[in-house]
């Protein structure tokens, strides 16, 4: 389903979430035409105590503050791999939709997982899915070339670590 917001969790995070919806996510991406999120996660802040996480992945549909559904996916992700997650989206009238999203590192590890990202020789010159809002660079972003966030909707963008 695409324009649906996927909000990021950490295991923790996603404890509270599941006590109280309100509780806001780490991260959150809008779908695509195609009903994919990527979330490109570096390894601040996300993997800090080792090169693994917890991670969950959340769809919310939200009435008012007493009616809501929620979906979600995830498990342990490992820093410089490629994961994928499906939530499927099954609403009370039998009616259901797929709501597939990708968490994608800032390199592929060698999986067939495409980049949101259009890199030529560490320069960052665009971006494949104008509905992303939300960016972290992968490492192997060295500068970025004027116009590269043309027709996009970025609203934040965290630089990688190896930015001064």
């Amino acid at each position: 389903m695409e324009n649906k917001t996927v909000g990021l969790y950490d295991e923790n995070r996603y404890k509270d979430f599941q006590k109280d919806h309100t509780v806001k996510p780490l991260a959150e991406v809008i779908t695509n035409q195609k009903g994919i999120a990527h979330f490109v996660l570096e390894s601040r802040p996300w993997f800090v105590k080792g090169t693994s996480a917890e991670l969950m992945f959340v769809v919310q549909e939200l009435q008012d503050a007493l009616n809501y559904r929620w979906w979600s996916r995830g498990g342990t992700v490992t820093l410089g791999k490629a994961h994928s997650f499906k939530i499927e989206v099954v609403h009370q009238d039998g009616a259901e939709g797929d709501e597939t999203m990708e968490e994608k590192p800032g390199e592929d590890a060698g999986e067939n997982v495409e980049s949101p990202f259009v890199i030529e020789n560490g320069i960052l010159t665009g971006i494949k899915d104008p509905s992303l809002t939300q960016v972290v660079l992968p490492a192997e972003v060295k500068t970025i070339a004027s116009g590269a966030f043309r027709d996009s909707h970025i609203e934040s963008l965290v630089l990688n670590e190896g930015w001064l």
